[in-house]
């Protein structure tokens, strides 16, 4: 049975392998012409004699950048490309090229940790990696990713995405350290060396850095990363030091930044250590940044990919793995600048700072950064306001910790966890809890690129490059907000909350419409009032867009993509039909989504007074809006409906009465507080909706439509908002007259009616 099993995991590795090979009749060289995205590095071997090798029966292995990389070198770069003549240009090239010899089959044939060494001269060397990620065989020659092979009567051609145009060392890794020798890398790696030449006993470790028979990957911090105070303890700390630095090397093996997966852990070269590949984005620069971490905090790669002649090396911005018996939570707070507002505070209360740095005490704290204590400071001097923290349990001046001792220890305890040690990996799973010295639950969620924190009814953003900093008891995160005091309106938040990017959107389209008559989103700044808003989040919006654009023609959606673009939200993203139709079904399956017009006699036909409005509306819908087309027939009525009142800019009043429909004024209603089962409130439409709640399930309610509260309780400085998810919303919405004013006035109308019957009456 294991035979047959291995031989068939043989056969899907082989189909995996063949899947992006292609077969070409003739030599390198032909195939090169005939490439599409291979034009650039064919004009750079057109400008050499290589012609004739690549022509020649002996088999070659040649690594073609595609015309995307070349073209996305600095102009810097370029320039020196086309600069390059004679020997140096042909040097160039001959880095991307093995000889394998006469034989036929070798050429093709990529093997994990594998090494070849290249034409060029000195034989740089080209490590080969493998690997199958996600179902899909990915192969890597130098960091390159190898996109497609092209078989030749003398070898093959392999298409990556980088080109090899940086010096390799001429030197193993050992001699890259005492000397580096590639440009623009100064000798900056003094201590780390002094550590290695301090080993005594342990002069192993440097011939593993020398040996160029074997493989390895080197972290190399510099010198002005690693503290003084460092280097004394480990001048003193003979086993610490050869344990410490042997957390920077990963044997056997060469690991280039593009083979690095988000929160892959790799053994390093001390047994029993592991060391941690992190891919943060970075906003600024629209990139991912690399990091690593192992027990002490993430290290930045701020040079990476140095190919020496036993493996690679990147340059880092920390000495990992080393944490001094003494340096406590609280010790390390007090160094680290990010952590100074929270360790200046925390000197304030003795006890719970000597519970901090107690050693036989383990803690995981969530630190707040000196910017996260100046919002609550601007929004003091802006609003004037007092904030509001577990449901008006505190009502404190939110810049006044340093004069309200019971808020000060409410505020540092809500970002202690005591008893547990709280890593990026247990963090970034949506599921992960913890209870605070508090004695609130925080809770972490993971959303588009970055992890979260909820905590004290606030969500804090983690700063991802500034977690996992160990310490001899414990952890450290930071965070950018202070869980537990507000400090943003209803407005702001939903202006600010990136998950509520389109409920922003049509707020603001509806102010423009009419700011007089459409002013909600005014009206959710005012600190003197208090709102429960029930927010619906971009998928409730981005679920009824998108099948409107994939069912009907593109220019349903054009007004509404113009208007996101002009506000810097980005044009509507399609999704693919597939996740249309999973809507449909869980639209049409979930028990609080069914179509509200389901009652239906025996010819099913719809049991309704309003079926002639109802008949009118899909007609006038399908035939002046879509068009004719049968695809409509595969949408519920309401579906239909809730495109319509986004999209047609006859229903801006129907919309708003929805929208308000969702904010309900007095009070400020935290889910967390409310009975097990149904709460009544009543909204800003005038309309009452039902708040149910079962355990950890929370729902809003209203008629037959049913949201689901997907965040609940985050506080602001004017109330409270939950996020929900889909929009409240039913059909009979769009044959309100005027929004909130159909169902009073047509109330009004008929009193009006009466009591002017009953003066005739009485009259005659």
């Amino acid at each position: 049975m294991f035979t047959r099993n291995l031989q068939l995991l043989s056969l899907v590795l082989l189909a995996l392998h063949f899947r992006n090979v292609r077969t070409q009749t003739g030599n390198i060289y032909k195939i090169l012409g005939e490439i599409k995205d291979a034009k650039k590095i064919k004009e750079m071997v057109d400008r050499t004699n290589i012609k004739q090798t690549l022509q020649g029966t002996q088999q070659y292995m040649f690594f073609a950048p595609n015309d995307t990389v070349i073209a996305s070198l600095s102009s810097q770069a370029r320039q020196r490309i086309n600069s390059l003549g004679g020997e140096d240009l042909l040097d160039k090239i001959k880095y991307h090229m093995v000889l394998i010899g006469t034989s036929t089959g070798e050429a093709g044939t990529i093997l994990d940790q594998d090494m070849k060494r290249s034409m060029a001269r000195n034989s740089p060397p080209l490590f080969f990696a493998r690997e199958n990620f996600m179902g899909k065989d990915h192969q890597y020659v130098n960091g390159a990713r190898i996109e497609k092979i092209w078989k030749a009567s003398n070898g093959a051609v392999y298409v990556i995405d980088r080109i090899f145009w940086e010096e390799p060392s001429k030197q193993s890794a050992w001699g890259f350290l005492t000397k580096p020798d590639v440009p623009n890398v100064l000798d900056q790696f003094n201590k780390f060396e002094s550590l290695f030449t301090k080993l005594g006993g342990f002069e192993d470790l440097e011939q593993k850095l020398n040996d160029i028979d074997d493989k390895l990957t080197l972290f190399l911090p510099q010198d002005d990363y690693i503290p003084s105070e460092i280097m004394t303890r480990l001048d003193r700390e003979g086993l610490a030091r050869k344990d410490s630095l042997m957390a920077h090397i990963i044997p056997h093996k060469v690991y280039y930044s593009s083979m690095m997966r988000d929160m892959e852990e790799i053994e390093t070269m001390k047994t029993g250590d592991q060391i941690t590949f992190r891919q943060i984005y970075n906003r600024d620069q629209n990139i991912f940044d690399t990091y690593v971490s192992n027990r002490n905090g993430l290290a930045k790669i701020i040079k990476g990919n140095i190919t020496v002649m036993n493996g690679v090396v990147h340059i880092i911005d920390k000495y990992m793995w080393y944490i001094p018996e003494d340096y406590t939570s609280s010790l390390v707070l007090n160094q680290e600048p990010e952590g100074s507002e929270f360790s200046q505070l925390l000197a304030k209360d003795e006890r719970i700072k000597d519970e901090l740095n107690d050693l036989n005490r383990v803690v995981t704290t969530f630190v707040p950064t000196p910017a996260a204590f100046e919002k609550l400071r601007t929004a003091a001097s802006e609003q004037g306001s007092t904030a509001i923290t577990d449901n008006d349990r505190y009502r404190v001046r939110v810049a006044n910790f340093e004069t309200n001792r019971t808020a000060l220890e409410y505020m540092l305890k809500l970002h202690i966890v005591e008893g547990v040690r709280l890593t990026s990996r247990e963090i970034r799973l949506d599921e992960t809890t913890a209870r605070s010295q508090a004695g609130y639950v925080l809770r972490f969620r993971h959303f588009e690129n970055d992890t979260y924190i909820d905590g004290g009814h606030q969500t804090a953003k983690i700063i991802e490059s500034k977690m996992d900093i160990g310490t001899s008891n414990g952890y450290i995160h930071y965070i950018d907000t202070v869980l537990g005091f507000p400090y943003r309106t209803a407005k702001q938040e939903i202006e600010q909350n990136p998950r509520l990017n389109l409920l922003h959107e049509e707020l603001k389209l509806l102010q423009e419409k009419d700011p007089n008559k459409f002013n909600l989103l005014e009206i959710l700044g005012d600190t003197n009032r208090r709102f429960t808003i029930f927010a619906p989040n971009n998928t409730a919006f981005e679920r009824i867009l998108n099948l409107t654009c994939l069912r009907y023609e593109e220019e349903v959606c054009a007004d509404y993509g113009k208007s996101r673009q002009a506000t810097g939200t980005g044009a509507l993203t399609g999704q693919d039909e597939e996740s249309s139709n999973n809507y449909n079904a869980q639209w049409n399956t979930d028990p609080f989504n069914q179509d509200p017009y389901n009652n239906r006699d025996n010819e099913g036909q719809l049991v309704d007074d309003r079926q002639q409005e109802l008949d009118d509306l899909n007609n006038r819908q399908t035939n002046e809006q879509f068009g004719q087309k049968d695809q409509t027939q595969e949408l519920t009525y309401q579906q239909r409906a809730a495109q319509q009142l986004l999209l047609d800019n006859r229903k801006r009043a129907q919309l708003n009465y929805v929208l308000e429909r969702l904010v309900v004024e007095n009070p400020a209603v935290y889910l967390d507080n409310l009975p097990q089962g149904d709460s009544k409130l009543y909204t800003m439409s005038g309309e009452q909706i039902t708040v149910y709640k079962r355990g950890e399930i929370y729902q809003v309610r209203f008629g037959n439509a049913v949201a689901r509260i997907v965040h609940a309780d985050i506080g602001v400085l004017n109330g409270v908002v939950h996020i929900v998810d889909p929009l409240l919303f039913e059909p009979q919405d769009l044959m309100r007259v005027s929004g909130a004013s159909y169902t009073i006035s047509s109330i009004l109308t008929v009193l009006l009616s009466i009591l002017a019957a009953w003066g005739l009456i009485y009259q005659s």
